[in-house]
């Protein structure tokens, strides 16, 4: 599967004259590795293409391997340098809210 849009994707395949294997190409899965108490480590491949949905699986996946295991475990998508633990989510920062601090810490108004 290429992912929700398909059929957009075909559509704008056959506009360009781009073939669906080029386009199945650039859409690639996300791929997790997860490192397990006893030093084992897990890769998990998703079946989305689309990266919001691909971490949602990756996360329940996370969740089910703690509840087995029954402690934390340290896990990462493939190239990311930084391991998260446990199956929260990083903080979704707005781009106003980014803007917000950049001027607080350039301002040094955060005393």
């Amino acid at each position: 599967m290429l992912g929700a849009n398909v059929k957009e994707q075909n559509l704008l395949g056959a506009v360009i004259g781009i073939s669906e294997k080029h386009l199945a190409k650039n859409h690639r899965r996300l791929r997790a590795e997860i490192n397990l108490p006893n030093g084992h480590r897990t890769h998990f491949i998703s079946k989305s293409c689309m990266k919001e949905e691909a971490e949602k699986e990756i996360l329940s996946f996370v969740t089910s391997i703690e509840s087995h295991v029954g402690g934390p475990v340290l896990w990462r998508c493939a190239g990311d340098h930084v391991w998260r633990m446990g199956c929260s989510q990083k903080p979704k920062v707005s781009l106003k809210q980014r803007a917000k601090m950049w001027l607080e810490d350039f301002f040094e108004l955060n005393d």
